[in-house]
């Protein structure tokens, strides 16, 4: 599936992405139960993966 994007629209995600990341960070530093620490991980490895993508593309 390809998804094209204007400059600005790749910005804009990309903010949102790494401001989310931000808060997983956050959320991984205060999670005090092993398997929703686990999930945080999870999605902090999918928005890393999705921040890449955009970084990647023209």
């Amino acid at each position: 599936m390809n998804v094209e994007l204007t400059d600005v629209e790749r910005e804009f995600l990309l903010s949102l992405l790494q401001d989310r990341l931000g808060e997983l960070k956050e959320e991984i530093h205060h999670s005090r139960v092993a398997d929703f620490t686990a999930q945080l991980k999870a999605m902090e490895q999918c928005v890393r993966g999705l921040i890449g993508k955009l970084e990647k593309s023209p």
